[in-house]
């Protein structure tokens, strides 16, 4: 019953890199609305102290971060339904319906994911 923002991204990805200080304000921001927000790593695993911890306290995130358990990250875009080209990073934006309402390959700036997001909680009465 949420709109839910899905981001796969990784370490080593400098575009990655780039939004996520727009990716932490977004959140920041509409964290307290009809809003669920997952960030996806598709760091390997055996970087999840070396990499992925460290880079989520150095750029102070304040969303959840996810390592992807599976060789295939491909796998998690299927089991959540998702059209996913395997492309870091990806930005995924769900209605409440759970209807996939715009697929964001690249970084995405501030600005249009407000552009994207603030519709759809809207018109979910948030």
């Amino acid at each position: 019953g949420k709109v839910l923002v899905i981001n796969f991204w990784a370490t080593w990805c400098p575009p990655c890199v780039d939004e996520m200080p727009d990716l932490a304000k977004f959140y920041s921001t509409f964290k307290d609305r009809n809003l669920a927000f997952l960030s996806i790593s598709v760091d390997d695993k055996a970087t999840l102290d070396s990499a992925v911890r460290t880079f989520t306290k150095q750029h102070e995130l304040p969303f959840p971060v996810v390592v992807v358990d599976s060789k295939d990250p491909l796998e998690v875009a299927d089991l959540l339904g998702l059209d996913w080209t395997g492309t870091v990073p990806t930005t995924f934006v769900l209605d409440p319906a759970g209807e996939v309402v715009k697929t964001h390959e690249g970084a995405i700036s501030l600005a249009d994911l407000i552009r994207v997001v603030d519709p759809v909680l809207r018109a979910a009465g948030s």
